[in-house]
């Protein structure tokens, strides 16, 4: 199904350091979408909490460096529990120049499964994966400003590779 859409999908990589993964390294705005489903660093405690959101930071600021300018988004589903509430992902989203857009129910693990998504647990012992019910998908787009700034950005480098060329 994901040939069919004619799209780039990159997998199995850190959510802190997506950079690391370009295809392209001139290219600094190469996705239109950054996907992360279900993040769970493990555990259920306050501790957990704390190093669960400080992925989450690390994931927003990586995804910026490697987002489309032009109405690149980044979705990042969660079960809809207080523990998971407990994250504050809206607020950690915005620390990094991320503003939501909306927030969508999760139909099927089937619509995942699709796109070659597999279950799995940080602790496999413990119990089964957990339900897509009450799962939510976060979808995040660059703030203006921060739209702004890189493509100033990704113009400055364009007009230094142009006038190397007319070198």
């Amino acid at each position: 199904m994901v040939s069919m859409l004619q799209v780039r999908l990159t997998s199995s990589v850190c959510a802190r350091s997506l950079r690391k993964k370009k295809v392209n390294p001139i290219d600094e705005c190469s996705f239109d979408r950054v996907v992360f489903n279900f993040p769970h660093c493990g555990g259920a405690t306050e501790q957990d909490v704390k190093i669960n959101r400080n992925m989450l930071r690390g994931f927003f600021s990586s995804a910026r460096s490697v987002l489309n300018i032009k109405g690149g988004q980044v979705h990042v589903t969660l079960r809809d529990t207080p523990f998971y509430k407990s994250w504050s992902i809206e607020d950690l989203a915005e620390a990094e120049s991320f503003y939501l857009v909306k927030k969508d129910s999760i139909k099927s693990l089937q619509d995942f499964i699709d796109l070659g998504y597999q279950e799995a647990r940080t602790n496999p012992a413990t119990r089964a994966a957990p339900t897509t019910e009450n799962a939510l998908t976060y979808i995040f787009s660059l703030s203006r400003v921060e739209t702004k700034m890189k493509k100033r950005k990704q113009n400055d480098v364009t007009g230094k590779i142009s006038k190397k060329r007319k070198s």
